[in-house]
């Protein structure tokens, strides 16, 4: 009986062995998974250096300054049915001085091309968002060519409805 328990014990020993193997395996190959996960992590350090490069070469952003038309832009549509009108009152966002001075000096000429534009506008397309949303990048592109032909090149850089009515 005595050398039946021996060689229950054998039995568990050499079951040990093969536990300890796996067990030493798994740990290298976890050791190997970590230092593989942060050699990958650490050697993306030049990309991140010439990242933070490129934001130090950037200049500084200078804060926004706002202006708006007098009075809202007013136009009716008479395609076709009843008569209805667009209402639409606009601010601009600028960052200098030059560019603040040159739309005070050329809202008139921005009025019009603007009074122009939205009374070629489509009542159904300008009902939907993505019309809305089309017709404040039209606008911006309106604006900026004035002040391109007549400021030398200055621009304003988003467009604001404060207003939009639709009767």
């Amino acid at each position: 009986m005595a050398e039946k328990q021996d060689f229950e014990i054998d039995a568990n020993a050499g079951g040990g062995k093969k536990k300890l193997i796996l067990i030493i395996v798994g740990a290298v190959v976890l050791l190997l998974a970590g230092a593989g996960g942060a050699w990958f992590f650490l050697s993306g350090g030049e990309e991140a250096k010439s990242e933070a490069k490129q934001e130090a070469q950037k200049p500084e952003q200078k804060p926004a300054m706002y202006e708006s038309f007098d009075s809202p832009l007013v136009v009716n549509f008479e395609k076709r049915g009843p008569v209805r009108l667009l209402q639409v009152d606009l601010s601009v966002m600028m960052r200098d001085e030059e560019t603040r001075k040159a739309f005070r000096l050329h809202r008139p000429a921005m009025r019009n091309n603007l009074l122009l534009l939205l009374a070629r506008q489509d009542y159904r397309e300008l009902g939907t968002p993505e019309g809305k949303e089309k017709l404040r990048g039209e606008i911006l592109a309106e604006i900026n060519k004035v002040l391109k032909e007549r400021a030398g090149g200055k621009e304003v850089e988003q467009v604001y409805f404060n207003k939009f009515v639709m009767q």
